[in-house]
């Protein structure tokens, strides 16, 4: 029995692997951000992930990028991909991070917030991986507690989760099975080659349709600027005045 593991400790050995074979396009997702982000430089990278979105981003503009994850074997990669750069990675997770620091925007991409659109209920849905509402909440509190005046948060839009398979660079084949609850979603990811899996890992995360998200973020102190998945980023801003 595969065992639920957030950390991405399986999935780290063979990310990058699917992440460059055509899985994410974060060339693209970094020039979106660049028009969305305007004159802002002063980031927070939520999620950070490997670093593959933060490297195409610098590429681009001279952010002033920090990058919090809460996976220790992807933070390692990131280390090495960004060591040239002059990139601050923290282990951590949002809601517990402690800093005195604010940013300008926060993104994720694909990592601790993101959305899905929904063809057949032409709605979107965020999906998360806080392990219930209250911290879900929390995060959100936190972020606004970062975030300076008018700053903003951009979280990816993606396809809706589903059942799928792909070959993946050096003879690999990548798959994922998804088994939706009331309010949650596990997916197991599994690597393999010639008929053998080489690793395999199962993550849980909990989901908001339309109007429970939209409250959450406006309770919060959030108000939603847009959500276009050809600008691939669904975006809320930091209002003056807290609510709730």
């Amino acid at each position: 029995m595969v065992s639920v593991d957030n950390t991405y400790t399986e999935l780290a050995k063979y990310y990058d692997n699917l992440m460059t074979s055509g899985y994410y396009d974060h060339k693209g997702y970094a020039t979106s951000l660049q028009k969305i982000l305007g004159e802002r430089r002063k980031i927070l990278d939520m999620g950070v992930g490997s670093g593959l979105l933060t490297e195409q981003m610098l590429l681009l503009e001279n952010y002033n990028i920090t990058g919090i994850d809460f996976s220790p074997a992807m933070l390692t990669q990131a280390e090495k991909r960004l060591k040239d750069n002059s990139v601050r990675l923290v282990c951590a997770s949002i809601e517990d991070y402690e800093t005195s620091e604010t940013f300008e925007a926060v993104i994720s991409t694909g990592g601790v917030f993101c959305f899905s659109y929904r063809e057949q209920e032409q709605q979107y849905r965020l999906y998360s991986y806080c392990p219930n509402k209250d911290v879900q909440m929390k995060s959100l509190k936190k972020l606004y507690d970062i975030l300076d005046k008018d700053g903003i948060l951009c979280m990816s839009i993606q396809g809706d989760h589903t059942n799928s398979e792909m070959p993946i660079k050096d003879g690999i084949v990548y798959t994922q099975k998804t088994d939706f609850g009331e309010q949650s979603l596990q997916k197991t990811y599994t690597f393999s080659a010639n008929g053998k899996i080489l690793s395999q890992q199962q993550m849980r995360l909990i989901f908001f349709d339309e109007k429970e998200y939209l409250s959450l973020f406006e309770t919060a102190g959030f108000s939603l600027v847009g959500q276009e998945r050809t600008q691939k980023f669904c975006i809320f801003r930091k209002n003056e005045l807290k609510k709730g």
